[in-house]
């Protein structure tokens, strides 16, 4: 009989502990990022701006584009969202995995572009 609680105490236990685990994954994406890349290339200061939020295991990356206007002369913002879920620690996957992003040495890298994290 004490075999029997142990054993079901040790399932339980077991359970529990795996059940925590990757539990932040993924957690290093989340706030405001800037196009950190833009003077090197020649180009306007942040043409893009990402606000990464967390809901559960779900990311939402709401994509910002301060861009010029050859029609109108001016600059305007664009926007756009997607859906993202964490892979690993370093990558998320949006669009069914034709989309990611990748965090190294605190820079995120997205498209053509490289982010680095507003305080």
């Amino acid at each position: 009989m004490l075999k029997k609680i142990l054993c079901a105490f040790g399932v339980v236990l077991l359970i529990t502990l795996v059940s925590g685990c990757n539990n932040d994954k993924g957690s290093d994406f989340v706030g405001r990022w800037s196009s950190g890349n833009h003077d090197a290339k020649g180009l306007a200061p942040p043409s893009y701006y990402l606000d990464i939020k967390r809901d559960n295991d779900i990311y939402h990356v709401d994509v910002q584009a301060n861009i010029y206007d050859f029609i109108s002369g001016g600059r305007k913002i664009t926007s756009k969202k997607y859906e993202a879920k964490a892979e690993s620690e370093t990558v998320l996957s949006m669009m069914g995995g034709m989309l990611t992003m990748r965090l190294e040495n605190e820079r995120l890298f997205f498209g053509n572009d490289e982010f680095i994290k507003l305080k």
